[in-house]
């Protein structure tokens, strides 16, 4: 949608937020289907400041190769890479492969859906950047975190 640029610039202008602070996603299917919108929207977002990734990031056959024209601030690991809370060998190998490719990229990795404190630990020793999940905090309307 071409008005988006609008809204999220006049969002960010009416709350006073630096674009920094929003961190947007796009499915991988999607920016496959519309590369060349999807490059556009990332050049235009990034000018605000903010931050655009890859979400159900490994799903695809060609997830590296999408990286050569797209390039995110991050990726969002896909969910099966984190569903089995014991992450099967070939999990990790895969989890570490994009996370090795990833760092020397500079593009940060985030994993979803983590249950428990191994998978977290897991997925933090195949040099995931950041997780979410309802170990970390279940979902909330409210935005009364405290980090303390």
């Amino acid at each position: 949608d071409p008005e988006l640029l609008t809204v999220i610039r006049n969002g960010l202008q009416a709350e006073g937020v630096e674009g920094a602070q929003l961190w947007l996603q796009i499915p991988e299917a999607k920016v496959f289907t519309h590369l060349r919108n999807a490059q556009q929207f990332l050049a235009d977002v990034t000018a605000l400041g903010c931050k655009v990734g890859l979400e159900q990031f490994g799903s695809g056959l060609d997830s590296f190769q999408l990286l050569a024209h797209f390039q995110p601030g991050f990726l969002k690991l896909d969910s099966a890479f984190t569903a089995d809370p014991a992450l099967a060998k070939e999990q990790l190998e895969k989890t570490q492969e994009i996370t090795t490719k990833a760092q020397s990229a500079g593009i940060l990795t985030i994993a979803e859906f983590v249950a428990d404190a191994s998978t977290m630990s897991l997925l933090f020793s195949a040099g995931v950047d950041y997780v979410e999940g309802d170990f970390v905090g279940p979902p909330t309307a409210e935005m009364d975190f405290e980090f303390g």
